[in-house]
């Protein structure tokens, strides 16, 4: 599992954009791994730079790492090309390192994850099938999906 660049703002928990929310995807990622009996292996983005701490990996995933690193999606993406898979949530790598929309490496992306963003929209509201509206501070991302890829 690889632990991104920390991006968030205030400490409520109640945020769900708040500085921890890094620690939150993780720790979800890590549980639903572990509830499923696999090995977990935690790497931070400098790591992959060497390729030997990725041997004997198949598959790696990104949990809402929203800010990342250029040099990390292209090792992503290098990983992928060599027969790994690259499992990712949220909208890994939207944002550079600075909280800038990442525009540089869109193109990586929407090849290594099958998928391009078309559009953000905010909404206070999601309607799920449970419970028909929970207030909140949510985005609704449509994707222009290629290829077999799954979303």
């Amino acid at each position: 599992m690889i632990h991104g660049l920390e991006f968030g703002r205030g400490e409520s928990p109640g945020n769900p954009r708040n500085v921890h929310r890094d620690i939150d995807a993780i720790t979800g990622a890590f549980k639903l791994l572990d509830d499923l009996n696999l090995d977990v292996g935690f790497i931070d983005e400098p790591g992959l730079a060497d390729p030997a701490r990725l041997q004997g990996t198949s598959v790696v995933v990104v949990p809402d790492a929203l800010a990342v690193e250029p040099r990390t999606i292209a090792q992503l993406h290098a990983f992928a090309e060599a027969g790994g898979t690259v499992i990712a949530d949220g909208l890994t790598g939207l944002l550079d390192p600075w909280a800038r929309l990442n525009t540089k490496d869109t193109h990586l992306l929407s090849c290594l994850f099958g998928a391009s963003v078309r559009d953000i929209e905010p909404t206070d509201e999601l309607e799920l099938a449970v419970q028909p509206v929970v207030p909140g501070w949510f985005n609704r991302v449509w994707f222009d999906v290629s290829g077999d890829a799954m979303l």
